[in-house]
């Protein structure tokens, strides 16, 4: 049958049965060992350090070590120790830091972007606005020029020179 206990209830010992059902709070001191899939329906507030042990890898947003329908939201730093394969928009409000390389096929970058060290461009740039350079530009593309419209620089524009000008070939002035 059933047993009611309107009081307080100690065990000293292992406390075993098939089902229990608790209702209010149930405080437990010392260490609590689930062996087997701990189902929680309610919210769940943990005020100490989680160690997740399983090492389950992660292939999709629906496999790994922990799965969750819903976001996530983190307070602090977040360190990955492996791949983080984003599938969607990225959304990063503040600095970013890439200590390895950046690689991707197409980016695009509003405001200012600063870019310290070397720069190394394979293919075409195409600047749509004004290029400002303040150190000097050594161009090594050696294609000789006939027409105003071939060579190793071609302007639509006029260009205007502030300093001396060297030739070192022939100059056809039109």
């Amino acid at each position: 049958g059933n047993t009611k206990i309107t009081g307080t209830v100690t065990v000293t010992g292992d406390l075993t049965g098939a089902n229990g059902i608790f209702s209010g709070t149930m405080d437990v001191t010392g260490s609590t060992q689930i062996t087997g899939t701990a189902d929680i329906t309610g919210d769940t507030s943990i005020t100490g350090s989680i160690a997740h042990t399983k090492d389950t890898e992660s292939t999709s947003k629906t496999t790994g070590a922990i799965v969750t329908a819903g976001g996530i939201g983190v307070g602090k730093n977040i360190h990955v120790g492996g791949t983080a394969d984003v599938t969607g928009n990225t959304k990063i409000t503040g600095t970013v830091t890439v200590t390895g390389d950046l690689t991707g096929v197409n980016g695009i970058f509003s405001g200012t972007m600063d870019v310290t060290g070397n720069t190394q461009i394979t293919g075409t740039a195409d600047i749509t606005g004004d290029v400002a350079i303040t150190g000097a530009i050594a161009h090594t593309k050696d294609t000789e020029s006939t027409t105003s419209t071939t060579g190793a620089i071609v302007t639509a524009g006029g260009v205007g020179i502030a300093k001396n000008m060297q030739v070192g070939g022939a100059a056809t002035f039109a």
